[in-house]
C-alpha cells in the first residue's frame, strides 16, 4: 500500500507540472507579443531607415536655421527700407516747403 501512495504522488506532482506548463504556455500565447508581426525587414534596413530619418531631420532643422537667418536678414531690410521711405517723404516735404517760399515771393521786375 505504501508503494501504491508513493506512485500516485510521483504522478500527481507529474500531472501538476504538466498542467503549470500547459497553462504558461496558454498564457504565452496571449501575451503581448500577439500584436507583433514581421514584416520580412531585417534589423539593418530597419537601423538604415532609422538613420536616414536622422540625417533628414538634421538636414530640415539646418534648412529651418537658414530661413530663420535669412528672415532675420529681411526683417532689417525691411526696417532700414521703411527708415529710408520715411526719409524720401520728409526730403519730398522740405522741397515742397521750399517750392512753396519761392512762389510767395513777389516776383523781381
Amino acid at each position: 500500500m505504501n508503494d501504491v501512495l508513493s506512485k500516485i504522488k510521483k504522478y500527481k506532482y507529474i500531472i501538476i507540472g504538466g498542467i503549470i506548463i500547459v497553462v504558461l504556455y496558454v498564457c504565452s500565447l496571449w501575451s503581448d507579443r500577439k500584436d507583433l508581426y514581421d514584416n520580412g525587414e531585417s534589423v539593418n534596413n530597419i537601423r538604415n531607415e532609422l538613420d536616414r530619418a536622422e540625417k533628414s531631420k538634421q538636414d530640415i532643422e539646418g534648412t529651418a536655421s537658414d530661413i530663420k537667418g535669412t528672415s532675420t536678414k529681411l526683417e532689417s531690410s525691411i526696417g532700414t527700407a521703411t527708415d529710408a521711405s520715411e526719409r524720401f517723404d520728409q526730403l519730398i516735404n522740405e522741397c515742397q516747403s521750399i517750392i512753396d517760399k519761392i512762389r510767395k515771393q513777389p516776383a523781381e521786375k
